[in-house]
This record gives structure tokens, sequence and C-alpha cells, in this order.
């Protein structure tokens, strides 16, 4: 997705306001149905600004809060870390191999056994 910014999309409607909407669309390479969108918005005096700012990706469980959930309990299941970060199954599955933890499939006897381990990169 594009981002445009405000002086564009006010120069794009004032262009369309003067011309047609299709030569508008034609001459700076957008769908009528943004600029459309975009003059209704100026018509009801939202302003052309984006509607949605700009952010960086935020997880729903952060990372340190499940190490330390982790940790503190190795042998806790998915649907148990999912009940206490009030999220899905799936999200836990996800966040769990994006930061780096495995299931451990092999315990050695001198051990304390566990369930997640942080795997090393």
């Amino acid at each position: 997705m594009k981002w445009h910014s405000e002086e564009y999309r006010e120069q794009v409607v004032k262009f369309s306001e003067d011309h047609s909407i299709r030569k508008a669309c034609e001459r700076f390479g957008i769908s009528m149905s943004l600029l459309c969108g975009w003059r209704k918005r100026k018509k009801k005096g939202e302003g052309l600004a984006n509607k949605k700012p700009d952010r960086a990706h935020m997880r729903k469980i952060p990372e340190h809060e499940l190490q330390n959930f982790l940790d503190e309990n190795p042998d806790a299941f998915q649907k148990e870390i999912a009940h206490k970060f009030r999220c899905s199954v799936p999200a836990v599955h996800y966040a769990i191999r994006n930061f780096g933890y495995k299931l451990k499939k092999s315990v050695d006897d001198t051990e304390k056994p566990t369930r997640w381990h942080k795997q090393n990169l």
C-alpha cells in the first residue's frame, strides 16, 4: 500500500476540482475510488491526513514477559500460556517460534525435565 502525503492529496483534490475526476486520476496515477474518498473527507471537513498513524509492528505477547513466564513455568502448555496472556493458542505458537523457543524433545537424566528451551541461534 502506498502512502501519499497530505500535501500531495491536497494537490490532487484541487486539480480534480478545477478539472475532471477522470483527468486527475489519469494524471496522478490513482484510482477514482481513492480520489472520491479524499474529496468526500475534505467535503466533510475531516482533513486529508492519514487516518492511521505509522507505527512499528506491535506484538501481542511481549518477548521479555514470555521469556520470564517460560523460565518460571518451563513445562507450561500453549493453552496455559494463551490463557495467561489473553490471546489465542496459534498466537502463542507463533510468538514462541518467532522468539526462538522450541519444544524440548529429549531430556538428559542429569537435568530437570523441562518442556521449553531457548534455541541457540
